[in-house]
């Protein structure tokens, strides 16, 4: 957890969190004034090339831009200091609103057409353009977030591509961006926005890059969307870069109805809800009750897992919680993927934020995220159990080798071991009752086993 203080900068409320890092709502105590305040999990191993990234982001003035102010290490940590806009993102406008009319669709895509226009003739490729990186205020207004971060930290987060999957060109899929990257994924959300549906959705990245590959054909279109905008969307995604729009403007002067003024009222409402309507009388009670412990007792079929997907929707829509806020998890991987696939029905990709799995994968994601303050390296690996029986098993045998390696020691201390691990001992706890040399042997060999692990990063 960051501490409220953090240099100058007192952290008023989490704003949400992604692949590079958590952002806050922060008030400059200097200033006296608020600022988003993303602080980065990985610190990029070259520093240099960051701040020159960063003279480059600092120069990026336009009105559909969340402005870059600075990057600093704060408390070892390092954060950078952003504009605050108050607003909505547009993944939440395409699950909750999509399809939306093609009027307002053109008015937010020629925003961010724009935005991206003038950063690419500064030299800068955005490299991670989606929905959850676009904002809309109150005023209709687009602010595209995140310049700059896919290249700053794509080395340093061991990934050959920087970007979202769904929203990656089929050319990044082979770590190669350009202009025509970030017109290909405009083209997509384009599409999503009029259609209320993703034109490569996929289970599996193997057919996601697949259909990627085969590009969006002229039949993919419903009737509501007119001509002009179906050649846009078709030219603007198409697979080879050099047969897309050659700017973001000729991009945006293609799907401008020029007898109608960039001006579009937001439109507020959401899609209802419709299993909050078929809960019984019991299990109604049960998602709307406040008590943080609840028990839910019932046999198969009797419906546990429909009260709990319905918990967690009453818990989003009706009682505004964020879905970051809400952990579910289950005893099997077929389990949490049934929950999942039920939420994202009716939240879409704000699923994701949920803390959602099984107790490994939680396990993992919460080390992955808070490990650092256990001391764990940020590249830890998770070593399986028949690795670490190897592990020890190998240690036990080097260090008995000098009286023989005897089966009977060997197993005495790897019993003894494995006592102390599934009941959760200490060191000391694990010493105990031994003295002499055996207290010496189980010492060292308490000390090799750790040291081994934390050598191979596990």
């Amino acid at each position: 957890m960051i501490h409220p203080k953090l240099g100058r900068y007192v952290l008023k409320r989490w704003l949400g969190g992604g692949r590079f890092g958590d952002v806050y709502l922060a008030t400059d105590t200097l200033l006296n004034r608020d600022f988003a305040v993303k602080v980065i999990r990985v610190t990029p191993s070259n520093l240099e090339a960051l701040l020159d990234e960063a003279r480059v982001l600092s120069t990026l003035e336009h009105p559909n831009i969340v402005r870059f102010y600075t990057v600093d290490m704060v408390d070892d940590r390092l954060i950078i200091v952003m504009e605050y806009v108050e607003g909505t993102s547009l993944r939440k406008i395409i699950d909750q609103q999509a399809p939306v009319s093609v009027e307002r669709a053109v008015f937010y895509i020629e925003q961010l057409l724009g935005a991206l226009h003038e950063a690419h003739k500064k030299g800068v490729i955005h490299r991670d353009v989606k929905p959850e990186n676009v904002l809309v205020t109150s005023q209709g207004r687009v602010k595209l977030l995140d310049f700059g971060l896919a290249r700053l930290f794509e080395k340093d987060l061991s990934m050959s591509m920087g970007g979202t999957p769904l929203y990656m060109a089929p050319e990044t899929w082979k770590g190669e961006f350009s202009e025509q990257s970030d017109i290909w994924s405009c083209g997509v959300i384009l599409y999503e926005l009029l259609t209320g549906m993703h034109p490569f959705k996929s289970f599996s990245f193997e057919e996601l890059r697949e259909r990627i590959n085969r590009g969006i054909g002229e039949d993919a279109f419903p009737d509501t969307v007119p001509e002009r905008i179906r050649e846009a969307i078709v030219k603007a995604t198409s697979v080879e870069p050099d047969a897309r729009f050659s700017s973001c403007k000729e991009f945006m002067e293609s799907i401008r109805d020029r007898r109608k003024p960039l001006i579009v009222p937001m439109k507020s409402g959401q899609h209802e809800i419709d299993i909050l309507n078929k809960l019984t009388e019991e299990q109604r009670a049960a998602i709307e009750e406040d008590n943080f412990n609840v028990l839910l007792i019932g046999g198969p079929g009797t419906g546990k897992t429909f009260t709990l997907v319905a918990k967690a929707l009453y818990l989003v829509k009706e009682k505004g919680v964020s879905p970051s806020q809400i952990l579910i998890t289950t005893f099997n991987i077929r389990g949490y993927r049934e929950i999942e696939a039920r939420i994202e029905k009716y939240l879409g990709t704000d699923t994701q934020q949920i803390w959602l799995g099984n107790f490994h994968q939680l396990a993992v994601r919460i080390l992955s995220r808070f490990g650092r303050l256990l001391g764990l390296p940020e590249n830890f690996t998770v070593v399986p159990p028949t690795a670490r029986k190897n592990i020890a098993e190998r240690i036990a045998q080097r260090l008995t080798a000098h009286i023989g390696g005897s089966i009977s020691v060997v197993d005495d201390i790897l019993q003894r071991f494995h006592r102390a691990r599934a009941h959760l001992l200490d060191k000391e706890e694990f010493l105990e009752q031994s003295s002499g040399r055996w207290r010496e042997l189980l010492s060292e060999f308490w000390d090799v086993y750790h040291e081994t692990i934390i050598k191979e990063k596990a």
